[in-house]
């Protein structure tokens, strides 16, 4: 006997085919709206660096002695890169406060609450959450106006061993696309009052910010100027991969050895640079090199530095003398640094 369905039984079908429909279709929807949102940041992206690359050549000065420390020959040292930057050299992994490594992959901890000009959304958690964690989103908007906030606030209870901060790390989508005119760290005992201030970091790229000591911290507030307009929507475009807040530990010994060559002989090495730091503009000032403890040396071999050359000042001229046109920088790096600018004359001619 041929047995037929009963009327529920095709309800039942019909109910579990419909929901297949519906869920299918929310893929659907879900997978266009990431579409969307990519090719929303391809679009930025293009038009922001076409404005970038017309800007470099309507101001195509270029300064032939500054050195870019990660493009730099370096011949030795002890250090750590990230982005732009050199940055002491890193003992351990970073412990990342709001994702948790277990040496296999990261977990996020769900341990913050992130509010954007003050409000809250998963779409602005994405900015704590590690890249390598699947699902995992690029935070892109665009905004009326030109300032922005954001706050990051900890749920210290369950992570008693990890509460403690030295160093913020931002990677923008565009990069120097916004300035950062301050960043406030407060402290779970006081949450008015920060323990730490960052002020004026322009044209921020893919940098760490290095405290002057660890921190027990509550909250980090962050103050934006918004530079990129999308001409087509008259709004400004922000985008970040990630903000981690990091542990780290750093080597107090942390140093590069730089070799500077040039065409022509060396006459002159003088005790100013300058120094672009991590909060500090590229020619706002003339630095002394013994603070810093930067010497320079006429050889360097083995791993070891030799005859030190005697820095000029602008009341006492120490001549190089022979045929030198290559000599090596040796650069303590106290914190995070992008370029540097030795003050060298050139015989010519």
């Amino acid at each position: 006997m041929k047995y037929k369905k009963s009327t529920s039984e095709f309800m039942e079908m019909f109910d579990n085919a419909k929901s297949s429909l519906e869920e299918a279709q929310e893929s659907v929807n879900s997978l266009s709206s990431v579409i969307d949102r990519q090719l929303n940041i391809i679009h930025s992206s293009i038009m922001y660096i076409s404005k970038k690359i017309s800007n470099m050549k309507e101001n195509n000065h270029v300064d032939k002695d500054k050195i870019v420390l990660t493009e730099a020959d370096i011949v030795g040292g002890m250090y750590s890169t990230y982005g732009c930057n050199l940055t002491p050299h890193l003992l351990r992994t970073p412990i990342n406060l709001t994702n948790y490594n277990n040496d296999v992959n990261y977990i996020y901890k769900k341990n913050a609450v992130v509010t954007i000009n003050d409000e809250k959304s998963s779409e602005a958690e994405n900015i704590i959450i590690h890249d390598s964690i699947k699902n995992k989103e690029l935070f892109f908007e665009s905004y009326s106006s030109d300032t922005l906030s954001i706050d990051i606030k900890l749920n210290n209870s369950g992570m008693l061993s990890s509460i403690r901060m030295n160093t913020i790390e931002i990677s923008p989508i565009l990069e120097g696309s916004f300035d950062i005119l301050k960043i406030d760290v407060f402290s779970p005992s006081d949450d008015d009052n920060p323990v730490h201030t960052i002020e004026n970091l322009n044209d921020v790229g893919n940098t760490r910010y290095i405290l002057d000591s660890k921190t027990k911290i509550s909250r980090v507030h962050f103050d934006i100027k918004l530079k990129c307009k999308d001409e087509s929507t008259d709004k400004y475009i922000f985008g970040l991969r990630h903000i981690y807040l990091l542990d780290c530990d750093y080597s107090d010994g942390s140093y590069a050895v730089i070799k500077i060559h040039k065409d022509e002989d060396i006459k002159y090495v003088y005790n100013t640079v300058r120094l672009k730091s991590q909060n500090s503009k590229y020619n706002d000032s003339v630095l002394e090199t013994k603070p810093l403890g930067i010497k320079y040396y006429m050889e360097y071999e083995d791993g070891s530095l030799s005859r030190e050359i005697t820095q000029s000042t602008k009341t006492d001229a120490s001549y190089i003398s022979g045929n030198t046109n290559t000599i090596y920088m040796y650069l303590p790096i106290y914190t995070s640094y992008t370029s540097i600018t030795p003050n060298v004359e050139l015989h010519t001619g």
